[in-house]
């Protein structure tokens, strides 16, 4: 079978024609499918009710009641902290001048 080039041109174009013709087709749809979702967020947006808002509202506040305590807790642990290791600071003082008397006891 032999095929002009003439003819396998042709073909060729038609091919060509045909792919062009699919991607303005799948193009379309998808703008179509786009818009129809962007049309639905919207309607989905616009029916968000006021209860809503103000559930997120408290949200929010609990949120922040939330961090606020850990905040508190944490500022609360690290006094707790402080007073441990001041309390220890002067337990071992004090057993650094009893041992220092005991010296003294021992060198007089």
């Amino acid at each position: 079978a032999v095929v002009s080039t003439q003819s396998t041109g042709s073909y060729n174009t038609y091919i060509e024609q045909l792919n062009d013709k699919r991607r303005k087709k799948v193009d379309l749809l998808n703008q179509q499918h786009l818009s129809n979702m962007r049309v639905r967020e919207g309607v989905f947006a616009s029916q968000i009710s006021e209860q809503g808002l103000q559930k997120e509202g408290e949200m929010v506040q609990l949120r922040r009641e939330h961090e606020d305590n850990l905040v508190k807790r944490a500022k609360e642990e690290e006094a707790r902290i402080r007073l441990v290791r001041e309390e220890e600071r002067q337990h071992l003082e004090q057993l650094q001048q009893e041992k220092e008397k005991e010296i003294e006891k021992l060198v007089n």
